[in-house]
């Protein structure tokens, strides 16, 4: 993951690559540091949490009880997961609604292998030249639909004077 933004970032502007990044509507991280740690749990809901204080002096006792909002999952615990460790939050539609869509879990060993293990099948053989190719037609796609859009909204009276301009 910590590769992958810094690769978006060399290849798109900054407010490109995080338009890039917040489209997706699944995310799954395992350990990561830095900035891409804050950006990874900027994306999990925030927890209300509840407290109460006890005050008690010789005339009087009070309790008072405040709720503040915090992180579920802070960029510290993403930077200290362990191998096999990680953090998700999952998408869902309006047909099928997930009611738990955030997650923390760990992949754990068996301690007893199954007897008899089956190889998957090869569906297809992806080599770097194939990922490269794709991934340039996507870079095309993108910078074709761009141009397209803008001068879409240039020939639009009402658009034009929203656009922004570098």
């Amino acid at each position: 993951m910590e590769r992958r933004l810094s690769q978006l970032r060399t290849q798109y502007s900054r407010d490109e690559a995080d338009l890039f990044l917040n489209v997706a509507g699944n995310l799954v991280c395992g350990q990561v540091g830095g900035e891409t740690a804050r950006w990874v749990s900027d994306r999990f809901p925030g927890v209300v949490r509840y407290s109460k204080t006890v005050s008690v002096n010789s005339n009087d006792t009070s309790i008072s009880r405040s709720e503040h909002m915090s992180r579920a999952v802070d960029a510290a615990t993403i930077a200290n997961h362990s191998s096999g460790e990680f953090v998700g939050v999952v998408a869902d539609d309006p047909d099928t609604e997930v009611t738990f869509k955030t997650f923390h879990a760990k992949i754990t060993k068996e301690k007893q292998r199954p007897a008899k293990s089956t190889k998957l099948p090869v569906v297809r053989k992806v080599d770097a030249a194939m990922i490269e190719a794709n991934f340039q037609r996507i870079k095309r796609e993108i910078e074709e639909m761009v141009i397209t859009e803008t001068e879409r909204i240039l020939k639009d009276p009402v658009a034009s004077k929203k656009l922004v301009k570098r």
